[in-house]
């Protein structure tokens, strides 16, 4: 497995803190799952799909639009 130094403002290194121990995983887990969580994303926007995170009690929708590549 190759390593990666990454460099973020303490803000982002708290929130990346804070969603790895409400999940219960390392910080390197929750970054990994991130990572793929945006290419499956990315992916999915680059075939035109929608992206739509819908409240399953209120039905509502907000749609996640993502920046065209450069």
């Amino acid at each position: 497995m190759a390593k990666v130094t990454v460099e973020m403002t303490d803000e982002m290194n708290d929130v990346l803190g804070e969603v790895a121990r409400r999940r219960g995983v390392p910080k390197t887990a929750a970054l990994r799952r991130a990572v793929a969580l945006l290419t499956y994303l990315d992916d999915a926007n680059e075939r035109g799909e929608q992206i739509v995170l819908r409240n399953p009690n209120t039905g509502s929708e907000t749609q996640i639009v993502f920046e065209s590549h450069a």
